[in-house]
């Protein structure tokens, strides 16, 4: 089995990339799942849980540009978009920035954000913009939050 830190990261790295993560959990001899993989899956839970259900700030809309306004330097984990893709994916190209002492620095670039991407950031912001630099369609973001 898995530790908890590796499920988080694959977390990130395949729900938080747009496709399905897969846990390799197996049935015992007693056709039955694992108690220690029982365990750890409810402190999956518990940590995904912890990690994603309280954003800082969160918006959503039409439009290429995006803000989340945190009033005063905040740590950030993760930024989590979510594109409306109910009329397909449309963005193509996005970068996010971190404002900090009025300064905005480029934090995560990528291709592709479909139902969801994760960003880990771990860093502190006052502000966190989603600039969407190439799309085919109108965009329309669910969900911009930070956590």
């Amino acid at each position: 089995m898995f530790s908890l830190e590796q499920l988080m990261d694959k977390y990130t790295k395949s729900v938080g990339r747009n496709t399905n993560m897969l846990l390799g959990i197996v049935i015992d001899n007693r056709g039955l799942v694992p108690d220690s993989d029982i365990k750890r899956m409810k402190e999956f839970g518990e940590a995904l849980k912890k990690s994603f259900s309280n954003p800082l700030a969160e918006t959503s809309g039409k439009g290429n540009s995006h803000e989340l306004d945190l009033t005063s330097s905040q740590k950030i984990n993760y930024v989590v978009i979510q594109e409306d893709i109910s009329k397909g994916e449309q963005i193509r190209k996005y970068e996010i920035k971190g404002q900090k002492n009025g300064k905005w620095k480029t934090i995560a670039k990528g291709e592709c954000v479909g139902h969801k991407r994760i960003e880990r950031v771990d860093a502190r912001f006052e502000k966190i913009k989603l600039e969407i630099v190439e799309n085919s369609e109108a965009v329309s973001i669910k969900s911009f939050a930070c956590y």
